[in-house]
């Protein structure tokens, strides 16, 4: 290779470094958790802080295992990432967030680290079964749900549920097995779901799940009960009220 096309390479890639360096739309500089020190199962938010440039964007990814996934445009800093993280095991774990590579119209530099560090501790406890009293209900009839599972002495499991979004609080549970206090009923037949969930807002009453959940129910049109009585044997139909009898015609000679 002559020294003339070597230079002309190296100034290509110099150019093309400029350029990537001119074209980046801002700069992440730290990420900052809800929490270090989360409960198994326990929502963990990120908050990317950093500066962009007025009206430009910067396209980023994530997550706590690779491969990461796109977590979408980023239009201001500091700013708090819709997608919430959490883990299934106690121990060190890491949630790293970076500046994307594909999308070259909105792409960022990151001069601070890419990921945070939590220490996962042990939840409360476990909900390892989740049951319906019937799973063949019909119309209107009241389904009452069971839980089953384990907890630690003294805590709690916070619960939410129903069978359509938004969901409700169903409350504390402080022993299993338990049933919910409340019941569930569907309107038209065909296939439902009634969720059974462990919140996330409630930090201190946290717990996983392994029970399956929804429950799916198969909601039946319910019985009408028809009127088929029949007056008692020997005793005449009774008369329709109302009604004359027809005059008898005389008989007319041929």
């Amino acid at each position: 290779m002559n020294n003339t096309f070597r230079n002309s390479l190296l100034t290509l890639g110099l150019m093309a470094a400029g350029f990537a360096q001119a074209a980046s739309n801002g700069d992440i500089t730290s990420l900052t958790a809800s929490t270090l020190k989360p409960k198994v199962g326990e929502a963990i938010s990120i908050t990317v802080n950093g500066s962009l440039q007025p009206g430009k964007s910067c396209h980023i990814a994530g997550g706590t295992v690779s491969p990461y996934k796109d977590l979408g445009l980023i239009s201001s800093l500091p700013i708090t990432l819709p997608t919430t993280f959490s883990f299934d095991t106690p121990g060190i774990h890491y949630i790293h967030v970076y500046p994307g590579t594909t999308d070259v119209n909105n792409t960022c530099t990151q001069s601070g680290t890419g990921s945070v560090k939590v220490d996962v501790g042990a939840a409360d406890g476990n909900i390892s079964a989740i049951t319906a009293s019937t799973l063949t209900p019909k119309i209107g009839e009241q389904i009452t749900v069971k839980l089953e599972g384990t907890l630690d002495p003294g805590k709690k499991c916070h619960v939410y549920g129903g069978i359509k979004s938004p969901y409700v609080d169903l409350g504390l549970i402080s022993s299993f097995p338990t049933t919910l206090s409340t019941s569930f009923a569907f309107d038209t037949v065909g296939t439902h779901f009634i969720h059974v969930y462990v919140g996330t807002q409630d930090k201190e009453n946290v717990c996983t799940v392994t029970g399956i959940s929804p429950i799916k129910v198969e909601v039946a049109q319910a019985h009408v009960r028809m009127n088929t009585s029949t007056p008692p044997m020997g005793n005449p139909a009774p008369k329709t009220p109302g009604l004359i009898p027809a005059p008898k015609l005389p008989n007319i000679p041929k």
